[in-house]
């Protein structure tokens, strides 16, 4: 290393006597000599040290220097930990940078929108912004995080692109973050630079788990960087010791998405490899959807929802990688999981483009249990269509996804869907009765409490006008199954059920009382 080499020339007229150094050749590569060292240990300074990152090869000069001389405080910034005993770390992250959509006024007053302007000001000096290009500001920081040589790089750009071209634009590809700047070094003409650079210093375990967790979206636990990407804590570790994941939590982490981009691009060299860990990464959070659905139906309810939302990324890239390969096995044991996931926290939009996406695969099956399948999914997208969009578009595929079940006979899915429909209002008085009596048999004989509450409750709904007595003793029975599964949610629906029934009749103190 030639750093104590720089450091003597820098530091030797104030490091005491004016005496000849001796010969430079005599000391080891990469030490301090031994006259310098004397002169310092007496000293009290500090030596700063910026980006040393591309300079962590050899640094028994920096060993050295700290041993002998006490006196000396260094102050040292790198991508990359160093390792050593006496050292002290502070984590330095990005700017802060909008998580969501925010006003103008609240973007003005991140330190990382004010970076881009002042930097966008400096490549053209007219540049103001539209309030078009507020939106895309900041979508630009939140797809750097912060980062502001990433910044930097971006508002470069403004002479010759919109910032909505320019946030586009690095969605899709991380090379067009680069600059020629000639009194910048070259590592930092661009982010891939910098990430070769980190790239180049990984061990080959580090090079293959930091491809492998590009298959990730929006952080990953520890768990299942362990089972899908085949990455231990201590490999984790590493990565987090080179700035190229960072800790959200003590159980997850996450990656850039400019990083993640360039691992991604790492892996794809490794065409195998790359569809092995994607279907390693599907089967582990097809499992996980499917494992929180009894959870999602009774007292865990409120904590599997969030470990849901938690991984919602993940759950979108893993339900759409089976839904484009015909994963029957894996969308049916994932489809009441991600409904009940979706109808809980209101997100209709997505619940409808995901069902439909997975239905849309099996139009033309001819197998009995794929066709099974297409009615439920059908079924599904239905119910959110209605909820968001419209009843008529949302009739049509009940009558389509009741149709496909009815051919093939009663199921559990069937069963559940002939449930949702009467929900919506679908078919005639006298159907809808007819179907819910047939679904609450079933789920009376595969003793099913969850799906006899549902039918219980909409059962309430059709008998309201001809039978209201039958009709709050269905709701109430709806209320006392939900109870003893301690569900929440359940509940909830169901007494507000028998209010409305209360109220329908002019029962307003009972209703009050629900």
């Amino acid at each position: 290393s030639d750093v104590p080499l720089e450091i003597e020339d820098v530091l030797g007229p104030f490091s005491g006597p004016d005496t000849p150094i001796e010969d430079r050749s005599a000391a080891a590569p990469g030490l301090f000599s031994d006259l310098l060292l004397a002169r310092l240990r007496p000293q009290h300074m500090l030596l700063v040290l910026d980006n040393l990152e591309h300079l962590l090869v050899d640094l028994r000069w920096l060993e050295s220097l700290l041993d002998r001389a006490p006196g000396i405080k260094i102050l040292i910034t790198s991508r990359h930990q160093l390792r050593l005993r006496d050292e002290w770390v502070l984590a330095v992250e990005g700017l802060p940078f909008p998580r969501e959509s925010l006003s103008q006024d609240a973007l003005a007053r991140l330190d990382s929108v004010a970076l881009f302007l002042q930097m966008a000001k400096r490549a053209d000096a007219s540049f103001t912004p539209t309030d078009e290009d507020w939106r895309a500001i900041g979508e630009i920081v939140r797809l750097v995080e912060g980062m502001p040589l990433g910044i930097e790089l971006a508002a470069a750009w403004v002479r010759f692109a919109t910032c909505r071209t320019i946030a586009e634009e690095i969605g899709k590809n991380m090379d067009f973050l680069s600059a020629r700047l000639r009194d910048v070094p070259k590592r930092h003409h661009s982010l891939r630079a910098l990430f070769e650079q980190s790239w180049a210093l990984l061990s080959k375990d580090g090079r293959a788990a930091f491809r492998r967790l590009a298959v990730f979206r929006g952080g990953f636990s520890q768990e299942a960087a362990a089972i899908v990407a085949d990455a231990p804590l201590p490999v984790l570790s590493g990565l987090v010791a080179r700035s190229l994941l960072r800790p959200t939590s003590t159980e997850r982490m996450e990656m850039l998405e400019v990083l993640r981009q360039y691992a991604e691009e790492r892996l794809r060299a490794f065409p195998e490899e790359y569809e092995r860990i994607l279907s390693k990464h599907a089967a582990y959070f097809i499992s996980y959807i499917a494992e929180q659905e009894e959870a999602l139906k009774g007292a865990r309810q409120k904590r599997a929802s969030e470990l849901l939302l938690s991984e919602i990324d993940n759950l979108r890239a893993a339900w759409r990688w089976a839904a484009e390969r015909e994963c029957s096995e894996m969308l049916e044991r994932a489809a009441t999981g991600l409904f009940l996931f979706c109808d809980m926290r209101n997100h209709f939009d997505e619940g409808a483009r995901l069902f439909r996406e997975a239905a849309d695969g099996y139009v033309e099956a001819d197998d009995e249990r794929e066709r099974v399948l297409y009615g439920f999914l059908r079924g599904f997208q239905a119910w959110f269509t209605g909820m968001r969009y419209s009843a008529d578009q949302a009739k049509a595929l009940f009558d389509e996804s009741l149709e496909t079940l009815e051919s093939v006979g009663m199921s559990r899915e069937l069963a559940l869907i002939n449930v949702l429909s009467a929900f919506g209002g679908h078919l005639s008085e006298r159907e809808r009765k007819r179907r819910l009596r047939e679904s609450l048999a079933f789920f009376q004989d595969t003793n099913d409490p969850w799906g006899k509450a549902e039918a219980h409750e909409a059962l309430a709904w059709q008998l309201v006008t001809a039978d209201p007595e039958n009709a709050v003793d269905h709701a109430q029975r709806a209320v006392e199954i939900h109870r003893d599964l301690a569900d929440p949610w359940g509940i909830a629906m169901a007494k507000f059920t028998l209010g409305s029934l209360f109220t329908a009749h002019r029962d307003y103190e009972r209703a009050k009382s629900e």
